[in-house]
Formats: C-alpha cells, sequence, structure tokens
C-alpha cells in the first residue's frame, strides 16, 4: 500500500478533493510533478501533457502557490482532463478493491493500521476503500483534521499528536525518521490481475537507497531491538523519555558525521516519490545571506538550497560557529511561528 496507490482510486468519489491532492504544496512544484500525481504511466502522462497543451519545456518549471492554486482552478473547468482523471481512477478502484478482497480484508476479521504519521491521509484512504472504520497506531500526528471526518476517533498516537508534545515537534524531523522506517521495495503504484491472482504493482525494482543503507538489515535490527526491549516489560514512560533523548540529538542537534551520512539519502515529499533529492544538502555562504536578507526585510526574500532536514544541512555546511548558530535559531523561529499560525 502506498499514499499513491491509495489516492487514485478514491479520485472519482470527488473530484474537487482529487485536484486538491493532484495540485498538493510540496517542496518543489512543477507541471510535471503536478501530472505525476495523477499517473506515473508514461503513455498516460504524454496524453495528460497533450490535452492540456503544455511544451515539454515548461514541464520542470518550479510553480508559484499562486500559480498551482490558479492551476487546480482550471483544472476543475476542464471537462476533458476531469473525464479522463474519472476513468483513471474508477479502473484504479476495481483493482484495489479486487486485490483487497483477495487479501482477505472484507471479510469479517480483525485488524488495525500502523503508519509512522503525520496526518492520517492513508487511513482515511483505507477507509473509504474497505468501507470499514480501520483502528490505526500512529508514531506521531500533526494534525488530526483529516481524521476527526471520518475515523470517529480510532486512533492513537506514541510521540506526539496535534494537541501535544510542542516541543518533540520542534526538535522533530519526520522526513529523517521516514528514511530509519522505509522498506527496501519500490513505491507500490497500483494493482494487476497476473498468473491468476492479484499482485501489487512498483513504480521502480527497489529503493534506490536499499544497498547504500542496508535497509533490509537495518529493518531487521529495528525490529530485533524492539522485540529484545519489550521482553524486559518497560512502562511506556521510559520508553518515551529514551527516545525524547535519543531523536532531539540526532534530528536537532546532529554531528557534522551523523549530517553527512543521513543527510546525504535521497528523499522525496511528492506522494509518488519521484524527484529524489537529497535529504540535506549542504548549506553555502550563499544560503545564510539570503536567510539574513530575509530577516531584514521579507520582500528581500532569497531562495535557499530546498533541504528536507534543515538542521542536517546546517552542521554539513562549512559555516563558521556564529552564522550557525544564527542560521538555527532563524530556523527555530520559523518553526515556531509556524505552528503558532496553524494554531
Amino acid at each position: 500500500i502506498s499514499r499513491f496507490a491509495s489516492r487514485i482510486p478514491l479520485y472519482h468519489f470527488s473530484l474537487e478533493t482529487a485536484f486538491d491532492f493532484i495540485c498538493e504544496k510540496k517542496i518543489f512544484n512543477s507541471l510535471r510533478t503536478v501530472i505525476q500525481n495523477i499517473t506515473l504511466d508514461k503513455n498516460e502522462f504524454e496524453y495528460i501533457r497533450k490535452l492540456l497543451n503544455i511544451e515539454e519545456n515548461r514541464l520542470d518549471r518550479e510553480l508559484s502557490l499562486r500559480e498551482l492554486e490558479e492551476l487546480k482552478n482550471s483544472f476543475l473547468k476542464n471537462e476533458a482532463l476531469k473525464s479522463y482523471v474519472y476513468s483513471l481512477s474508477e479502473k484504479a478502484y476495481e483493482s484495489a478493491v479486487k486485490y483487497f478482497a483477495q487479501e482477505g480484508l472484507y471479510e469479517n476479521v480483525s485488524f488495525a493500521f500502523a503508519d509512522v504519521g503525520w496526518r492520517g491521509t492513508l487511513q482515511v484512504s483505507l477507509n473509504r476503500l474497505l468501507s470499514k472504520r480501520i483502528p490505526a497506531f500512529y508514531f506521531g500526528l500533526y494534525t488530526d483534521e483529516f481524521l476527526k471526518e471520518s475515523c470517529n476517533d480510532l486512533w492513537t498516537s506514541y510521540y506526539f499528536s496535534s494537541s501535544k508534545n510542542f516541543l518533540r515537534k520542534l526538535h522533530f524531523n519526520n522526513s529523517l525518521f521516514e528514511c530509519f522506517c522505509t522498506a527496501p521495495d519500490g513505491m507500490t503504484s497500483g494493482y494487476e490481475f497476473k498468473n491468476g491472482k492479484w499482485i501489487a504493482l512498483f513504480a521502480s525494482e527497489g529503493n534506490v537507497n536499499c544497498k547504500k543503507w542496508f535497509l533490509q538489515e537495518q529493518l531487521n535490527l529495528i525490529e530485533a531491538w524492539t522485540e529484545n526491549y519489550l521482553s524486559l516489560g518497560i512502562p511506556d514512560s521510559p520508553s518515551v523519555k529514551m527516545d525524547d533523548k535519543l531523536l532531539c540529538a540526532l534530528m536537532f542537534r546532529p554531528e557534522k558525521n551523523e549530517a553527512e551520512l543521513y543527510g546525504s539519502y535521497l528523499f522525496s515529499d511528492e506522494t509518488n516519490e519521484e524527484n529524489l533529492i537529497q535529504l540535506a544538502p549542504e548549506y553555502t555562504e550563499k544560503d545564510f545571506k539570503s536567510v539574513l536578507l530575509r530577516l531584514l526585510h521579507k520582500s528581500l526574500k532569497r531562495k535557499c538550497v530546498k533541504s528536507f532536514w534543515r538542521y542536517g544541512s546546517i552542521a554539513r555546511s562549512k559555516l563558521d560557529f556564529l552564522s550557525k548558530f544564527v542560521f538555527r535559531s532563524y530556523c527555530y523561529a520559523a518553526s515556531v511561528w509556524t505552528y503558532i499560525k496553524q494554531k
């Protein structure tokens, strides 16, 4: 299962909601990334590109948030595109339902859904696909807005939630955490009937980080350590405190060698996991100056290198101690301000 494979089958239930997801804000937005939220198939991609009359040289130009919103509104007025997305979604829905039926998920059995987090949208999608309310366990939740609408409080969060553990959220990096939990397989892109049974389709042969990071060995070690820890019968409270100490040290105050290792992991925040970049590329003097300009006046904002783990990028940089301190302080203040605005 993946966010991509669970969302597309539901697009035809509400095209307005579908285009909200298709044009969802990411760290990098372009016409290519938007169309890839509809399909990863090359022929279907090309059909949509021609349908929208988009020249190839425009596909990778970065879109502003205003342009992204305008694009979504234009999609909602394009009957040909809406009809095509509807048909793709219906086909994907039929395949997903048959795959889940084969796996016994429609039978009268009790099971739960476990996920790292962060908004609960995958649980919402599964509930709709399976026509039942599945309880879920999360490592952390930044918001429960989507869950409250359709999941009847059938979830719990371990490390932080939308209304609790503010400092843990500030010191935490969900992108880095996903690197610890990622599967060695490629992303699930859909389902197909082959050799007499329904199987999952993968967007690639395997995770691009698999060999460098020894992902399967890493998962085996995590499982073995967890089983051993649970066998000791230690209550949850000391466990959370230990996790807090370890995660804060790595994610919020990483050493340079830690940032070099984990920051080089290839990562994408896109639903289809396309357009991979380094998790935490090294910040330069130019990036630091752009932050200083931002501090002086909002209108003087300049672009920084794109980073999913800013404290890692700062730790990797060759900046002096004072520059790193100012940079870190700015990032921390920006995180606090973002949290306050969301409240």
